[in-house]
């Protein structure tokens, strides 16, 4: 049996009131606390029979309704996390919760368990809060490729800039969470992705909380936060290769780092390249890891630039802000070039960076293994070419002008 109970706490955003709940269980001290962060156009009204199903068991349950989900929406907005900085305060008000739980039940283990987009959610919080919760459970999560969703969050930012963030696009939902029901033909319903059990999907569909399309704004700062994680994400394998390194650190020591990455690579099912890539990323100065964070620095430029000179990076990051011009792969090699042969100023860097880029930095490359995941193997390149350029065509319909044709003025801003 469980005891349950409803209560409110202000947002960190200073304007709305998080509607909050918790599952405790009857009789003595709770084993442990465990915190559920739900996921996207969904409540934790959805976790009641779970919640109660821990609670019989001596854990004690919580979780809150994001803002723009659930009981926390009294302004009718739903899937709407706020004007600017949306994915960082609906982690705080996350920290919040965990706060006042603790303070409930002092010493008692604590746990996060997120769920789809709760599990990023959860990830953000325990790279900004190291050490605040005991362990982490994490249920339908994973990490999109950089470049889709680099081109996302590009996509949902222009909407949101010519409609607002409260704007709903049926095209950036049908290349999100609409994409997930087509691997999942002949469907039933347009949310059989949700769960194999039917009755799960008919009350999902039946649930008024949950039958909203999120706004671009949330795309815009999920998206985000999916980059943040994708950054942090450059210091785990680095403490990864390097307790793999001390661990076998005897004879050679280049053998041993060679062997090290082939591990760390083993681990996490990525190829040597690929995490000495990621693991350069440690050395780019704080300025340029929050350009990449702000989706201002792609990750192959970034990568080119971490060989650069910290005094030189820091220059870079300022021109980048100053120039609103983000580097292009060839134009971060050739600084890093010019770095080794010790001809990089800030004069140089400037130069560099307001250069038109030529047509090859420019050309946009898409794997046939990237676009299987949305077309499958049987469709040929010209299907695939055709369903994108109708794609393409029908988002730039529903633009105004000014979105539909940038002048010269917003192509120097992009």
């Amino acid at each position: 049996m469980a005891t349950f109970r409803e209560f409110t706490y202000p947002s960190s955003d200073g304007i709305h009131i998080c509607w909050a709940g918790q599952w405790l269980p009857d009789e003595g001290q709770p084993r442990a606390v465990v915190q559920i962060v739900h996921g996207v156009a969904e409540h934790m009204g959805r976790y009641d029979a779970f919640a109660r199903f821990l609670a019989g068991h001596g854990f004690a349950v919580c979780g809150e309704d994001h803002l723009g989900h659930g009981k926390t929406v009294t302004d009718g907005v739903y899937g709407y996390f706020g004007q600017k900085n949306g994915w960082w305060t609906v982690t705080e008000d996350i920290r919040q919760l965990r706060q006042r739980m603790g303070e409930q039940f002092p010493g008692v283990p604590y746990f996060l368990l997120g769920h789809s987009m709760g599990s990023f959610l959860t990830r953000t919080y325990l790279c900004r809060y190291p050490g605040t919760v005991d362990g982490a459970i994490l249920s339908g999560t994973g990490q999109e490729n950089a470049l889709l969703v680099g081109a996302g969050k590009l996509l949902a930012s222009l909407i949101a800039r010519f409609k607002g963030p409260d704007y709903v696009s049926t095209l950036v939902n049908s290349l999100s969470l609409g994409a997930y029901n087509k691997q999942f033909k002949p469907t039933r319903t347009t949310a059989d992705w949700i769960s194999r059990d039917e009755g799960v999907v008919d009350r999902y569909l039946a649930d008024p909380f949950c039958t909203f399309t999120p706004t671009v704004g949330m795309f815009r700062d999920m998206l985000g936060g999916l980059q943040y994680i994708a950054s942090e994400k450059a210091l785990s394998l680095k403490m990864q290769y390097e307790a793999i390194k001390h661990q076998g650190a005897r004879g050679d020591s280049a053998e041993a780092g060679k062997l090290s990455l082939e591990s760390v690579g083993q681990r996490n099912g990525m190829s040597v390249k690929t995490v000495q890539r990621y693991i350069w990323l440690n050395d780019l100065v704080p300025e340029l890891k929050q350009t990449m964070d702000d989706g201002k620095l792609s990750f192959t430029p970034a990568v080119e630039i971490s060989r650069v000179r910290p005094k030189h990076q820091k220059y870079i990051a300022v021109s980048i802000e100053g120039q609103q011009a983000s580097p292009s792969k060839g134009q971060a090699k050739r600084l890093r070039e010019l770095d080794k042969e010790n001809k990089l100023s800030p004069d140089v860097i400037d130069g560099i960076l307001c250069e038109e880029k030529k047509k090859e930095d420019r050309d946009v490359i898409i794997t046939g293994a990237e676009l299987e995941k949305f077309f499958g193997k049987e469709a040929t390149p010209r299907q695939m070419k055709d369903q994108i350029m109708t794609l393409l065509e029908d988002w730039k319909e529903r633009q105004p002008p000014e979105l539909a044709k940038p002048d010269k003025k917003m192509d120097m801003e992009k």
